[in-house]
């Protein structure tokens, strides 16, 4: 089964904005979804959430980040192009 990781962004939390829409529609298609809850949201420091991705996303199919949880798309394999969702 492919997996999908949804990271959210400054302040964010699973379920704000889109993230459950794009989990449920993802779910349709028969991905795995998880949109982890990283540490402290409203100040956050990639110190502390480039391990907390890093513990949950592990060989991902695809990640889907918002704001700046895309700093952490090293974690994943940035050389494989995917088609638009």
């Amino acid at each position: 089964m492919k997996r999908v990781f949804i990271i959210h962004g400054w302040d964010g939390y699973p379920e704000e904005n889109w993230f459950p829409w794009l989990r449920q529609r993802l779910e349709e298609y028969g991905f795995e979804v998880q949109v982890p809850q990283l540490p402290d949201a409203e100040n956050p420091r990639i110190e502390k959430w480039v391990p907390a991705v890093a513990k949950t996303v592990v060989r991902p199919d695809k990640q889907i980040s918002s704001a700046i949880a895309w700093d952490v798309r090293p974690l994943s394999d940035t050389s494989k192009h995917y088609p638009q969702i």
